[in-house]
């Protein structure tokens, strides 16, 4: 069976890049920010295994935006705050940003496009094209890469260049979920599954995988659009389990001068060289 885990990286990258600023969240989202640890301890655990330092409290800053308000859409169009139906939730962005370590933790995500989806189909009805919802349904700034993009600029400010990390925290996406089963099954199941976990680089077909997921996307978008202030980086993915459910990813995106990089190249051979792989099934046996 060659089952599709993925559209293709660029099917979902391919698109103007805009830059947003942090009065654009007025449009259509609340939220609260302040100096604030993850729950549980286990990235601070995880850095200071990885780079021998601990975040602290104060270096720290946790911002939770929801989309609870009006909007004006990319038509120009006023659409009305949502209403909640019993057990529905907005549609959230939560992160930790830790300039001091170059890193952001994606904490609890659901994106507006997401939520939009979701309402259709629990009412039965079929969903509008992502175009159409792009267009009509959400705020123009609803996407997690332009979203933690623009926090992270504000909180970062000149040293917004330098992030190296991007760790993803409770994964409960079924694809993405499927794609890091299916891996670790292959590299020794259970066994392979507790921290420091396994990790690819993109010249593996698992690397090329995991970017390919809804939780890989994200960090591609970031490294495309933002490659003016990031420069070339080359991407590496670690996975790891934390208990019976706990999915984890922590993308480390390696300058070329860095080890783990090569060195050289273009935006534009990047692009060539990572589209050029399907990313299916078929691919991690």
């Amino acid at each position: 069976m060659q089952r599709r885990f993925t559209r293709g990286i660029w099917a979902e990258c391919d698109s103007s890049v805009q830059d947003f600023r942090p009065q654009d969240f007025r449009n259509g989202w609340s939220g609260t920010d302040g100096n604030e640890l993850p729950p549980g301890g286990l990235w601070e655990t995880v850095f200071d295994r990885l780079l021998g330092k601990r975040p602290t409290k104060e270096q720290t800053f946790m911002v939770e935006v929801e989309q609870t308000r009006p909007f004006t859409n990319r038509q120009g169009q006023l659409v009305p705050a949502p209403v909640l139906q019993p057990l529905e939730q907005y549609a959230q962005y939560k992160q930790y940003y830790i300039p001091e370590l170059s890193a952001i933790i994606a904490d609890h995500n659901r994106s507006p496009a997401g939520w939009v989806k979701t309402r259709y189909i629990n009412a039965g009805r079929q969903p509008p094209s992502s175009q159409e919802i792009n267009d009509r349904h959400v705020p123009p700034l609803n996407r997690w890469s332009d979203v933690t993009w623009t926090l992270w600029k504000q909180k970062a400010g000149d040293n917004a260049k330098k992030l190296r990390y991007i760790a993803r925290s409770f994964i409960t996406n079924p694809e993405t979920k499927s794609v890091m089963s299916y891996i670790y099954d292959k590299h020794g199941g259970d066994n392979a599954k507790a921290f420091p976990g396994l990790e690819f680089g993109m010249n593996t077909p698992e690397g090329r995988a995991l970017l390919g997921t809804p939780n890989g996307i994200g960090t591609a978008r970031i490294l495309i659009d933002r490659a003016t202030e990031l420069g070339r980086r080359e991407p590496r993915v670690r996975i790891f389990n934390e208990g019976a459910n706990g999915f984890y990813m922590l993308w480390d995106m390696v300058p070329p001068n860095q080890p783990g990089g090569s060195g050289g190249g273009t935006r534009k051979a990047r692009r060539q060289r990572w589209s050029s792989e399907s990313l299916m099934s078929k691919d991690l046996k």
